[in-house]
């Protein structure tokens, strides 16, 4: 039987700019930047969390 797992967290956020830095400072690394401000994407080792506004 496969077993589920949890690739991409996708959250709303209110304050974009404050929650990426909330995120980076955990450790998290920022990928894909050329989505500028909508989207930011970062490596949370093996899974995928994602905010935008």
């Amino acid at each position: 039987m496969d077993r589920s797992r949890l690739n991409v967290v996708t959250l709303g956020v209110t304050d974009f700019a404050r929650s990426v830095r909330f995120y980076e400072a955990l450790g998290f690394e920022r990928r894909l930047k050329a989505t500028g401000d909508q989207i930011a994407f970062f490596d949370a080792g093996g899974m995928v969390l994602a905010l935008f506004r």
